[in-house]
């Protein structure tokens, strides 16, 4: 019995990782609608909130990110680029949420630009990966081959940051240059 499941068991087994983050992120878009519904978005607290959901939707996809491409042992060098890329955006989103500065979150304006050429660079090398695997129809390459639209989180996660950073850039208050007595 202890033989069958070490033989079974492989790293892709291991690592698959849909199962227990894809639900987290239905919990993250309740939780957007719920913010949406209880607080308005002229209030200095709802751009912190929603920056916060999309910093755990950062957070979530690099685990995600990790744990998939970890399937495949990271064998190709580009799988490392959302694993940091998404390390990358989540880090750059906590320092915003505790410090937010203007300077500082237009330079997270740019990280998040970044993070949706990941998505988009993503897409077409998963879908480029299934239109090379000749073995299987063509349909079944889409459905067991690598996941097409899940780089595209990426980028929507990116929509979803910029939408709480303006939020919170509008009620942020501005920095003083000259002042003239």
């Amino acid at each position: 019995m202890i033989h069958h499941f070490f033989v079974e068991q492989t790293l892709g087994n291991l690592v698959y990782s849909a199962p227990f983050l894809a639900p987290l992120a239905y919990v993250g878009v309740g939780l957007l609608l719920l913010l949406v519904r209880l607080e308005a978005p002229e209030t200095p607290v709802f751009g912190w909130w929603v920056v916060l959901l999309a910093l755990g939707g950062f957070v979530g996809n690099f685990g995600m990110t990790l744990l998939d491409h970890a399937q495949n042992g990271l064998f190709h060098w580009t799988e490392w680029i959302p694993v940091l890329s998404a390390a990358f955006g989540a880090s750059f989103l906590l320092v915003v949420l505790f410090r937010p500065e203007v300077a500082f979150i237009r330079v997270t304006y740019g990280v998040l630009g970044m993070q949706a050429v990941v998505g988009v660079v993503g897409f077409v090398l998963h879908a480029t990966a299934d239109l090379g695997h000749r073995a299987l129809p063509f349909g079944q390459r889409f459905v067991f081959g690598a996941p097409a639209f899940a780089p595209f989180l990426f980028t929507d996660l990116a929509v979803l940051a910029a939408l709480g950073l303006w939020a919170l850039s509008r009620t942020t208050p501005r920095p003083v240059l000259v002042t003239r007595t």
